[in-house]
């Protein structure tokens, strides 16, 4: 698995941060990345906002990534890709899951927070994705924090910040689904609308009991 740029087809087509799936017989897969970083790979509300772009060169104008690609390993197995901060995005790495990913994989450019907490910060998201699927993930970052977790959010093996090496470790299969995986955020949902009746009953019963006082 490698990160590179593509390009969308035809004369206009922008540019696209992808993963591609290496194997024996040449590049086998690809995926485009969905989620892209505000002011820093698109500016978001171009038509309102494009004065920024005068401002600041640096930002990237990148096309969009349309499927949530799961690569197959042979008949051995298939993954999901998540690239950079996807991996705050719970309903994306959801959607590989639910399509049939058996593991997961993210790939991150980190060199930008140098030496800060911030790497720290994205290793930390991945246990909880990891939980809300029990499923293993893999990560390769290029000046760290790689790392491998396991199905139950235990960080299992890592390389610490840019320190150089080759990290190994067995990754799981998944071998369940989850009521998350199933379901999505229709849980968090039903809690949210389950509080409001509960709070709408207790102040309609408030206002009743003050009226028969007065």
């Amino acid at each position: 698995m490698i990160g590179s740029i593509d390009r969308e087809d035809g004369p206009a087509g922008k540019f696209l941060n992808s993963a591609f799936l290496l194997t024996g017989q040449g590049i086998t897969g690809k995926y485009d990345k969905i989620h892209l970083v505000p002011f820093g790979e698109y500016v978001p509300l171009g038509w309102l906002l494009g004065f920024v772009r005068g401002w600041a060169e640096f930002i990237s104008d990148f096309g969009v990534g349309k499927t949530e690609t799961v690569f197959r390993l042979g008949e051995a197995a298939r993954f999901g890709t998540v690239i950079c901060y996807e991996v705050i995005f719970p309903e994306l790495f959801r959607d590989f899951v639910a399509g049939g990913a058996d593991f997961m994989v993210n790939i991150t450019n980190d060199a930008w927070f140098g030496r800060t907490s911030g790497p720290w910060q994205h290793l930390g998201m991945l246990p909880l994705r990891a939980v809300e699927h029990r499923v293993a993930i893999a990560r390769a970052a290029n000046t760290g924090i790689s790392a491998f977790v396991d199905p139950s959010g235990r960080i299992t093996r890592w390389l610490p910040l840019f320190e150089r090496g080759v990290l190994d470790g067995r990754v799981s299969r998944r071998s369940r689904s989850t009521l998350y995986t199933r379901w999505g955020d229709w849980l968090a949902y039903g809690s949210l609308g389950l509080s409001a009746l509960g709070l709408g009953f207790a102040l309609s019963r408030r206002s009743e009991g003050t009226c028969s006082v007065s």
